[in-house]
């Protein structure tokens, strides 16, 4: 397995035994993920640890179109009127400092496993499972998935009386294949640990032979994980894969429905991309898009596209109801969390990856931001 052997050294940062103990006192926990493919799958893994470890826990994938991403204080709300005593993030977490501090107030613990940059202050005695964080080589790189599978590998080791984390680790297939799908659709560096991961993804046939066949190649796969939303607090994708119900009748039409849905989505794509691709201004080191025409679910589609095509770091900005939201993407080596942060100021919450991050802002701050943001790189 080469690099992708773990030992204890790679669990030594406090955060992990921390995290050890409050899990240990807890008696009912909320896993709680983001409606993309990385926090799907992430959601998935740590489920399957936790209950192969003996206990009870519930999940909660936010709805992006109304809740956003990450920790949501009116959903909190509802869902602690059941006795949660700990909530657990995957793949995001990191900058909710508010929400934490909300239920570090009711006596409800936290533990933030995620992989995005912090930009906001870490809250003492709360666990962060973050590579950015816990500086540990290896894990640079890792997905929400990739991070999730880390943490589950350490606590099964410990709860299950595992020989090795190596060995615990390797005992569980399914989750190595999960965090490979993550890998692969959240687009992080395929490097070490994760090259790793996206070999162990090919797996998918063995372990959901039905999912596999409506599949014609990777990104289909993670156009069906975005068609995937949340439904009255459940989310199709993690109910199929944490209950293992792929060869239902009802999972099998669910499967198709968000692949035809995915299928016409990219369809409608092309075209707005072939109609964009003409007005974007791409004689610039850093290419800025604004249209009030774009879908704003098609921003990061298209941020993406534009970047490979013109291997350049690029931003679209589209409006999203009385806000403006924007998605900004590279292929080359560009820090766009760095970025955003000289420009924070304008934004209701940003976030993200060095190449791959978002923001969203009031309506009236879009005019001061756009000024300020071609001023400085001189546009």
């Amino acid at each position: 397995m080469g690099k992708t052997v773990l030992g204890y050294k790679d669990f030594k940062d406090n955060a992990f035994k921390d995290a050890l103990s409050i899990v240990k006192k807890s008696k009912k926990i909320l896993v709680w993920g983001d409606e993309d493919p990385d926090g799907m799958t992430a959601t998935t893994i740590l489920l399957r640890a936790l209950e192969d470890s003996g206990y009870e826990a519930d999940y909660f994938i936010p709805a992006r179109k109304n809740d956003g991403i990450g920790l949501n204080i009116k959903q909190l709300q509802r869902i602690l009127k059941d006795p949660f005593d700990l909530v657990i993030t995957v793949d995001c977490g990191t900058s909710c400092t508010d929400e934490v501090e909300y239920l570090l107030k009711r006596n409800v613990n936290v533990i933030i496993t995620d992989h995005h940059v912090p930009y906001k202050k870490i809250i003492k005695d709360v666990p962060y499972i973050n590579p950015h964080i816990i500086k540990n080589r290896k894990f640079k790189n890792l997905s929400g998935a990739g991070v999730s599978l880390i943490f589950s590998t350490y606590l099964k080791k410990h709860f299950l009386k595992k020989r090795s984390y190596t060995n615990t680790l390797i005992s569980d297939k399914k989750s190595i294949m999960l965090a490979g799908i993550g890998t692969v659709c959240d687009k992080v560096k395929t490097t070490g640990f994760n090259k790793y991961l996206e070999k162990e993804y090919s797996l998918l046939k063995q372990y959901y032979p039905t999912l596999s066949n409506y599949l014609n190649n990777k990104m289909d796969l993670c156009g069906i994980f975005h068609q995937s939303k949340t439904i009255r607090n459940t989310n199709p994708i993690v109910n199929i894969l944490t209950n293992n119900t792929e060869n239902s009748e009802k999972s099998k039409k669910a499967i198709k429905r968000m692949r035809d849905q995915n299928r016409d989505e990219m369809l409608s794509f092309d075209k707005i991309y072939k109609k964009e691709i003409k007005r974007i201004n791409k004689n610039t080191e850093i290419i800025i898009y604004v249209s009030n025409s774009i879908n704003s679910s098609c921003l990061g589609l298209l941020a993406g596209r534009v970047s490979v095509a013109e291997r350049k770091p690029v931003l679209i900005i589209g409006k999203k109801g009385d806000e403006y939201a924007g998605e900004a993407r590279s292929v080359i080596k560009f820090n766009w969390i760095t970025f955003f942060k000289k420009f924070e100021k304008y934004f209701n919450s940003w976030g993200g990856h060095k190449m791959a991050a978002g923001f969203s802002l009031p309506e009236n701050n879009i005019d001061c931001f756009l000024s300020d943001i071609r001023n400085y790189i001189k546009i």
